[in-house]
């Protein structure tokens, strides 16, 4: 299902617009079922999740599932996701998992055509449990191409075996502590696959699905983490978490060569001449990635400009901050070049950020600019329209 654009109420919502049986052309990996998520590390207040991931192929082909060093499998990375004060942001993200095996089960219900060890067969799923995606067994996002699924087998496999953690939650889903638990926030966790195969089919924007928990302290303090959608599957398939955020509007870019990128976008009324506009930029499977973002604001009063990002972990990534500037009718934030650090802080495959101002004008709707951040094929900005002052 490629949603393109249109309001989201909420999860519950979205789970009735998924289509769980239909058959895709080609390997189609899609996760089918998100349960079991728990914190099992902390260090220095920063919490590890781990989930239970069960994939499903969803096509008419047997997907690939060699084990390293064969790069011919699926990867599995999560990510977690609040709601606090209408606004939707990242707040965690995990590592890769390597697939080495897999099994031949029916958990989507597709009507499972079994085959050997080294590949999913078609209408199968397979799980790996809350153990198998624990940071020691993750390796390098950064080694993976999203929108082809290639990386260098040999490398991811070294990596891995010559890995030694240094504290329990290296590699894991990390969260700070203090954005767990927040009064009146809802939280979903997120899991995203990728495969070669999958992508060469022309299927690699179904793989992202979430679900919503809920977080809570016991009498000792342990953090407590359950489902809260109804019924046996509360997974929302194929929909990614920012799809989550109420009432907002999206526009998606989505490239053969360059993966998919979603702009969220929200305008709330403060007081009778002022409004909030609310960005969040989603890099679903693009491996350019973005540098800047840019909003046409006319002569309108801007302030309170603002911008958050997920904490990248343990890769040589950078956080520096994003830099605002409001000048000659836009405002842009913008992170380095590619040119001037490779390892700048730019909005890389499977992130979300956040970026906020006010604005004493009422909405209309012009066209955002999306600066790429990696040299590769067609345009170096993207062009999408959104939500923005009637400057």
């Amino acid at each position: 299902m490629k949603i393109t654009s249109g309001l989201i109420l909420g999860s519950a919502a979205l789970a009735l617009l998924i289509p769980h049986a239909a058959k895709g052309q080609g390997a189609d990996v899609i996760l089918g079922e998100l349960s079991g998520t728990k914190v099992y590390a902390s260090y220095n207040g920063i919490a590890a999740l781990t989930v239970s991931t069960t994939s499903c192929n969803a096509g008419n082909q047997v997907l690939n599932w060699k084990a390293l060093p064969d790069n011919k499998h699926p990867v599995i990375t999560m990510n977690m996701y609040r709601l606090l004060d209408d606004r939707l942001t990242q707040i965690g993200q995990s590592w890769a998992k390597h697939g080495f095996v897999a099994l031949q089960q029916n958990a989507c219900g597709f009507g499972c055509q079994a085959h050997g060890g080294d590949g999913l067969g078609v209408g199968c799923s397979d799980p790996y449990g809350v153990g198998n995606n624990q940071g020691p067994n993750l390796g390098s996002r950064r080694l993976i191409n999203p929108t082809t699924g290639g990386f260098d087998g040999a490398k991811a496999q070294h990596d891995l075996q010559s890995f030694q953690p240094t504290t329990p939650i290296d590699h894991g889903l990390q969260v700070r502590e203090s954005d767990l638990g927040n009064p009146g926030a809802r939280y979903f966790i997120e899991g995203h696959y990728i495969a070669a195969d999958d992508a060469a089919a022309g299927n690699g924007s179904n793989n992202v699905s979430h679900m919503e928990v809920s977080i809570t302290r016991d009498a000792n303090g342990t953090l407590i983490i359950t489902n809260t959608a109804p019924g046996p599957h509360p997974t929302v398939r194929e929909v990614p978490s920012i799809r989550a955020w109420p009432y907002a509007e999206f526009s998606t870019h989505s490239a053969q060569d360059d993966g998919r990128i979603t702009v969220a976008h929200k305008v709330t009324r403060i007081t009778r001449t002022k409004y909030r506009y609310e960005y969040a930029v989603y890099n679903m499977n693009s491996e350019r990635g973005v540098q800047s973002f840019s909003i046409p604001v006319g002569n309108a009063l801007i302030s309170n400009i603002g911008s958050s990002a997920v904490l990248s972990h343990g890769e040589t990534i950078e956080n520096d901050s994003w830099q605002s500037a409001a000048a000659n009718g836009r405002v842009t934030w913008s992170t380095k070049t590619f040119q001037q650090s490779e390892n700048a802080n730019a909005i890389r495959w499977g992130t979300t950020y956040n970026f906020w101002f006010d604005a004493e004008a009422e909405p209309t709707s012009a066209d955002a600019t999306l600066a790429r951040f990696k040299p590769g094929p067609g345009a170096a900005t993207i062009s999408l329209n959104v939500r923005t002052p009637k400057g």
